[in-house]
């Protein structure tokens, strides 16, 4: 085994140092030892024998090998492959309209991505490569995947191609699905020549600074020629998949469950598509434009449970193939996914990337662990603390000795403590607090931390409140009605005809009229019918269903600000509902904005004008946004900020009702935690849509499907996991 750094130097007699052919000797030596254990296919190999051939071209009596950037197992114990991503000191900064408003993101960290490392059997494929980016809302993790693809990152490897999909897409009103896709594959196959012939052309000038006249560089030259012919056959394979783009976008979007189900769509524009469609377009994409870096903005937003599962194996089976190995970046919020694909997480916290391998559920226990362990920490000082003010107290009360220099002893010792007090909050501000250590900041910390280290030695740790900077805390309803709350009888609803025109829905509605004996169907042209729903006091309710089916719109008739086809919606009297919804959000931050409102504070003055601002502050704070982010631009604010705003701004409301859709949209991993945590604590009544079933699960509430071919709204006798396992018993997706 090859130590870390090895620095050859040979005796000679005195302590000289060997030169000449004595040196070559001992390179001989050396080499036939160290690589007698290594066979031919483990890269480690070629790294060795370069830093030999530098070693002999420079003439130099010392070999240094390994260590940080040194090549071979330096980092992470693997040679670095051609497609490996690592950038040193990466300065990332938000550029706001003013200094104030600028903000940096990133400050000397390190970025490292390796790709799928080959398996020893060659006929095997790599394991695939998968990192999850984690950290708060406004740390950055979308404008780190943008500059990445956008190749603005100062040392960003340039033979490096890179497939950026966003959460949400911005595209022309006219263009159609198939147009995107065939816009998509034109785009990408540029990326990938231009990376491709920087490949080329960094190894045809490797080629020209070999040695024909060695044995060494021969053999380096017939391993970069056999690279050039891979690159060249990889060019002409891409300008063949050009000639069969129309096949090939029908095999994606199958793939994705857009076809057969929804064919009659892609004659629409992709901006009229339901969000869920849309996003399975975007993910085909990722299968007809190969690259070596994939980067995935949000990728289960709005997805159903059948496109949850398609992209599951688009990650785990299409990212390696036997001819392309894709390295892959996510942002999600689904933390299901994240557990069942991620390989790494990366974290991105206080401008630093953190790098821990394993998935969130690995990443989360060792994170706990260094919580439970400051906590630990800071109640050993909080003891220490009380201890030295009790002795310090004592000497004040003690009357000082009557023998000479009494009173300066005396004096001493007070000092000697308050001299320990100093250092011991001096150790508390140096100290990095995490997650949990919070808890301290009580009117009795030490009893009620005994109580959380009890209970995270029990394994209660769910019970742990989160920290207050993604806290979700919600006011509990001031009034009881003790009966339900909202009665759906026989809801239907039809869109316009103009509108099914517009869709190609008449196509379908022509099909649906087809009905085949014992089947249940809706009506022609309904989206769905017959719906019946009581949403009972202080109850929780999820609605799931297909991508299209129509939850959305049945959560807007339950609040009546839409009127159903035909059926009737009841609200019990004077109960107040509150409908959150990201569209919402953005929509309600835009008309702040036209309205004159600059932050957070004055957007909630605007809506509550006889509200005090430090009653507007006190409901911010209590969803997560502090006084730097109450008075920061409403421009400026991340997805994820928007939607705490509108639960601020929905909350002073004091609703008893809560209808929400898919409300972890952009929501980090900790946030949604913290919203589990408060939603579950809230005692009012909950109806909600998600398909992220980790936050389903953990509030457990009672589930209904909205059944897209039937039009109906069936319950599920179980939990969300029932449904999941109906999955199961359908062929394979």
């Amino acid at each position: 085994m090859i130590p870390k750094s090895i620095a050859l130097e040979a005796s000679n007699g005195g302590g000289g140092i060997v030169t000449g052919s004595a040196i070559s000797e001992v390179l001989e030596e050396v080499t036939s030892s160290q690589l007698a254990s290594l066979n031919d296919t483990d890269g480690f190999v070629t790294a060795w024998q370069d830093v030999l051939q530098e070693a002999k071209d420079s003439g130099s009596n010392k070999i240094r090998w390994g260590g940080r950037g040194q090549g071979g197992r330096g980092r992470a114990r693997r040679t670095f492959q051609p497609h490996d991503v690592v950038v040193d000191n990466i300065s990332l900064v938000y550029a706001g309209s003013t200094m104030a408003a600028s903000k940096v993101l990133l400050e000397d960290a390190q970025l490292k991505l390796l790709s799928p490392a080959p398996l020893r059997d060659s006929k095997d494929v790599a394991e695939p490569s998968i990192y999850a980016l984690v950290g708060r809302n406004g740390s950055g993790k979308s404008t780190l995947l943008k500059r990445m693809h956008d190749g603005s990152i100062a040392g960003f490897p340039p033979h490096i191609s890179t497939l950026y999909l966003p959460q949400e897409l911005v595209v022309d009103d006219d263009i159609t699905a198939v147009e995107y896709l065939r816009a998509q594959i034109g785009e990408q196959t540029i990326v990938n020549r231009k990376t491709m012939k920087h490949t080329i052309q960094t190894l045809e000038d490797a080629m020209e600074a070999l040695d024909l006249t060695q044995p060494e560089d021969q053999e380096e030259m017939e391993r970069l020629n056999d690279r050039i012919a891979s690159c060249e056959e990889e060019l002409e394979m891409q300008v063949q998949e050009q000639s069969q783009m129309d096949g090939r976008i029908s095999e994606a979007l199958e793939f994705m469950g857009v076809l057969p189900n929804y064919a009659h769509h892609l004659d629409s524009p992709l901006s009229t598509l339901s969000p869920g469609i849309r996003k399975k377009v975007i993910l085909a994409s990722a299968l007809l434009c190969p690259s070596d870096l994939l980067l995935l903005d949000e990728p289960t937003s709005h997805l159903d449970m059948i496109g949850l599962i398609r992209l599951r194996r688009l990650l785990l089976e299409q990212t390696v193939t036997e001819t392309r190995a894709t390295t892959v970046l996510l942002v999600s919020h689904d933390l299901d996914l994240v557990n069942q694909v991620a390989t790494h997480i990366v974290e991105l916290r206080d401008q630093r990337l953190f790098f821990y391998k394993g998935n969130y559920a690995i990443f989360t226990k060792q994170k706990r662990q260094e919580s439970l362990h400051q906590i630990r920490h800071d109640l050993a000082v909080v003891k220490k603390k009380t201890a030295i003010l009790d002795s310090m107290q004592h000497l004040k009360e003690q009357n000082p000795s009557r023998r000479k220099g009494g009173v300066k002893k005396k004096q001493r010792q007070i000092d000697s403590q308050k001299r320990k007090l100093e250092r011991l909050d001096q150790q508390e501000k140096t100290n990095n607090v995490l997650p949990g250590a919070s808890t301290l900041s009580t009117t009795n910390p030490i009893k009620k931390t005994q109580e959380l280290l009890q209970k995270a030695d029990q394994g209660a740790t769910s019970d742990l409140a989160p920290d207050k900077k993604v806290q979700f805390n919600f006011r509990n309803p001031k009034s009881e009605w003790g009966q339900p709350l909202i009665l759906a009888y026989e809801v239907g609803f039809a869109p316009d005809v103009d509108v099914l025109a517009k869709d190609g829905d008449e196509q379908y509605q022509q099909q649906s009229i087809e009905v085949k004996p014992f089947e249940i169907t809706k009506k022609p042209g309904f989206l769905f019918d017959l719906v019946e729903l009581c949403v009972d006091e202080g109850s929780r309710y999820c609605i799931l269903g297909a991508n299209g089916s129509g939850k959305s719109l049945f959560l807007r008739l339950l609040t009546k600000q839409e009127k159903p086809t035909e059926g009737e919606i009841q609200h019990a009297t004077n109960v107040d509902i509150a409908l959150i919804h990201q569209e919402l959000a953005d929509g309600m931050v835009e008309a702040g904005l036209r309205d004159g409102a600059i932050d957070a504070i004055s957007f909630l003055s605007l809506l509550y004008p006889n509200k005090t601002e430090q009653e507007l502050r006190g409901e911010l704070s209590n969803f997560g946004i502090g006084p730097s982010q109450a008075t920061t631009n409403l421009r400026f604010l991340s997805g994820g900020e928007r939607a705490r705003l509108s639960f601020a701004a929905n909350m002073l409301r004091d609703p008893q009702v809560l209808l929400l859709d898919n409300p972890t949209l952009n929501l980090d991993a900790e946030s949604v935690e913290a919203l589990v945590y408060g939603l579950s604590h809230w005692k009012g009544t909950l109806v909600f849509i998600s398909h992220d079933t980790h936050f389903i699960r953990a509030l457990d509430p009672t589930c209904y499907i909205l059944m897209e071919q039937e039009g109906k709204l069936r319950r599920v006798d179980g939990s969300v996991d029932t449904y999941l396992r109906s999955f199961a018993s359908l062929k394979r997706l």
